[in-house]
């Protein structure tokens, strides 16, 4: 309670989203990720040609194992793919993977029965801190954005003052040098109420009912 009353939004980009700052220590508070890719529907969602396979392996798969510390365990299928693309240099391997396999072996962990929604225009998400564990920051975004479903765990919508909201990300913002990509004008929760609702009700939305 009160954690986000005189936070400031201190990070935009100009039509993409807007988020809140978060409090230090940034890890003091971890929420755990918790999302049904299957609900998502990624485990339908799969790579269907040379071109995207090529640009999920560029873009995701050989940042990420680079980062992998010596001491952490490397996802068998991970290990098994870098070894046919020494044998090729060709990721033809990820044609016909799903993205909820693609984002399991990058550390993604998923669980079936949870309610689960897609990163849309309105939809409000926490900050994603590593594959397993999020922060309180509360990001707005104001596009659909397909490639963040099963990544980014989506806690809720805007449903009054959107065009308030993205209104902030077109603001100027600070110098890089002093604080990158914040407005210039500061805008700050004055006041924030926190209402939960059951995992039961919100099943019950997610089959037909009022979202």
């Amino acid at each position: 309670a009160g954690y986000y009353e005189g936070l400031e939004f201190d990070r935009a980009l100009r039509n993409h989203y807007l988020s809140t700052a978060v409090r230090y220590p940034r890890d003091a508070i971890l929420i755990e990720t918790e999302i049904d890719a299957v609900a998502l529907g990624l485990d339908e969602r799969k790579i269907k040609d040379f071109p995207e396979a090529m640009g999920v392996w560029q873009r995701e798969i050989m940042p990420f194992q680079t980062k992998i510390r010596r001491d952490e365990e490397m996802h068998p299928l991970l290990k098994k793919w870098l070894k046919q693309w020494a044998e090729t240099t060709k990721p033809d391997f990820l044609v016909g993977v799903s993205r909820k396999t693609i984002n399991e072996v990058l550390g993604y962990h998923y669980r079936e029965g949870l309610p689960s929604r897609h990163v849309v225009r309105g939809s409000v998400t926490l900050e994603q801190l590593t594959p397993r564990w999020s922060t309180p920051r509360l990001t707005i975004n104001f596009n659909d954005r397909p490639d963040e479903d099963g990544r980014q765990m989506v806690v809720g919508r805007v449903i009054q003052g959107f065009e308030l909201a993205e209104s902030f990300s077109t603001r100027k913002l600070t110098p890089v040098k002093v604080a990158f990509d914040r407005p210039l004008v500061p805008v700050r929760i004055l006041h924030a109420v926190l209402e939960c609702r059951d995992t039961g009700n919100i099943n019950q939305e997610r089959k037909g009912g009022s979202s």
